[in-house]
């Protein structure tokens, strides 16, 4: 009987990054066998960028951990000293958040074959060995047929119920490969799917967020709905999430052949959740029209074209703005679509205790919250320099992403029925605020300061207290307006509003 362990030549060639090539001598004195696995050798398969690497060994993987990093040069950490886990990672600018990391772990089990087994779906069940030959493949559980055939599969039949989160990782997989989840593992997902309450809050937040930053992130939003996995995440949207979604139009098929079902992005607008579906929806679009690779097909869409001719001149700092990383490596364009899902679905105060609950950063809550709750404003804001002035002051950078999603809701909100003028106008308006902000900043949003509150206090005889924030609005607001461009003028306006 052949050893399903026994290396063989893939289909296709497996094409590695230079920092894989380097691992076999780093390794060479190890005292047990080293594989790549995982992920890292799917991308190979289909090669596709790789910019991190999950190494198991059979024995004392932290020290080989610690061994990889002093003979490359990174900084070494151990994630967890009783399951022998450590991370290397490297400082590199051309990968995302300017970081290549390194995960070596112990066998999850007596063997490598018990390891694989032990993994969530059979394409992410593939090795290599570092010290035999990085072109020959493992693959005890068939996951290059599965690759080939784009079938999401489970290791075994306890994968999701060992560990629920991996029902959600297969929405997202499944949508990112444009594969078909097989019934036995959608069955799985589906008896699973309450036990998500169980996983840890962070966790569910790490996954939530890679679903959101994926490339067809309403595809997976709406599938995960069907599946009852995003009602246990986000239990807020469960009276508006549409279980319905037999449709034999769609896009992509990545559900069971059994269910006879797709799923589609909606196109008009049925509800609650096909409106924060296709809001979601358009500002991906908006997003892909800042790209400097977008599609022809994607600027043909008049009102993405539209934008992108409005905002052309601030796509530089629109796109700095979007890729603002946040801790532990959450992406911006995550978190924005988070709040167009979450827009009309889920008043804003109910927005903030989830964002706690999802164990977001102080700041990553501001900035969601905010988004949320003033996102139509940007629709009926007077446009004069005083209006624009306490628009910015009061939201600072989360201004911007009101404004994208602005334009998104009322894309969104027009559908097919886009007036043209209306529309241009409703641009309009966003580049006159954005403008405001990143063209006009010292003229509208912050001018340089006549006087600060010392000067205030001992002109006028003041004690310190909220007063003195006042009188510096009104001379900073008179600033704007060109009433004030003096000192003089500052403490003289100062005098009259106190003595008002």
């Amino acid at each position: 009987m052949t050893n399903p362990l026994t290396p063989r030549i893939p289909k296709r060639p497996l094409l590695w990054p230079e920092l894989a090539r380097q691992l076999p001598a780093l390794v060479a004195d190890a005292t047990a066998p080293v594989y790549i696995v995982g992920g890292a050798v799917r991308d190979a398969y289909r090669h596709f960028p790789i910019h991190d690497l999950d190494l198991t060994t059979g024995q004392n993987a932290t020290a080989l951990g610690r061994q990889i990093a002093n003979r490359i040069g990174g900084r070494f950490f151990i994630l967890d000293d009783e399951r022998d886990v450590a991370r290397v990672l490297l400082d590199d600018p051309n990968s995302p958040g300017g970081k290549r990391v390194i995960d070596v772990a112990r066998f999850r089990g007596d063997d490598l074959l018990a390891d694989l087994t032990d993994r969530d779906f059979t394409i992410n069940a593939l090795a290599v060995d570092l010290r035999g030959n990085l072109d020959l493949l493992i693959d005890p559980l068939n996951g290059e047929a599965d690759l080939i055939h784009r079938i999401l599969r489970q290791c075994n039949p306890q994968s999701i119920a060992h560990d629920p989160i991996r029902a959600l990782r297969a929405v997202r997989q499944s949508v990112q490969l444009s594969a078909r989840i097989e019934p036995e593992t959608l069955a799985s997902i589906r008896a699973e799917a309450s036990k998500l309450a169980l996983i840890s809050a962070e966790r569910i937040r790490d996954e939530l967020f890679k679903l959101l930053d994926g490339a067809r992130p309403v595809a997976a939003l709406r599938v995960a709905g069907w599946l009852g996995l995003l009602q246990q995440i986000l239990p807020e949207l469960g009276g508006a999430i549409d279980t319905d979604e037999v449709d034999e139009t769609g896009e992509a098929s990545i559900t069971g052949e059994a269910e006879g079902t797709t799923c589609r992005v909606p196109t008009m607008v049925d509800n609650v959740w096909d409106q924060a579906l296709l809001r979601v929806e358009k500002l991906r679009g908006l997003i892909a029209a800042l790209d400097p690779t977008h599609s022809d097909e994607a600027m043909a869409a008049f009102g993405y074209g539209m934008f992108a001719i409005g905002s052309g001149h601030l796509r530089p700092e629109l796109r700095e703005h979007l890729n603002t990383v946040w801790p532990e490596g959450r992406s911006h364009r995550a978190l924005l679509t988070l709040a167009a899902l979450l827009h009309t679905c889920v008043a804003p105060t109910v927005v903030e205790q989830r964002a706690e609950t999802l164990r977001l950063s102080s700041d990553e809550r501001k900035r969601l919250s905010a988004a949320v709750a003033f996102c139509t404003m940007p629709t009926t804001i007077p446009l004069t320099d005083l209006d624009l002035h306490r628009f910015w002051r009061n939201l600072g950078a989360a201004g911007v992403d009101v404004c994208l999603l602005a334009l998104a809701d009322d894309l969104a909100t027009r559908g097919a029925e886009l007036n043209a003028e209306e529309w241009v106008g409703m641009v309009e308006r966003v580049r006159q605020l954005l403008d405001a902000y990143y063209r006009r900043y010292e003229q509208v949003v912050a001018p340089p300061p006549l006087v600060d509150g010392t000067v205030l206090m001992k002109a006028l005889g003041l004690s310190p207290g909220p007063r003195i924030g006042e009188l510096l609005t009104r001379i900073r607001e008179g600033q704007v307006i060109g009433e004030i461009t003096t000192i003089e003028q500052a403490l003289a306006s100062a005098r009259a509003h106190l003595a008002d």
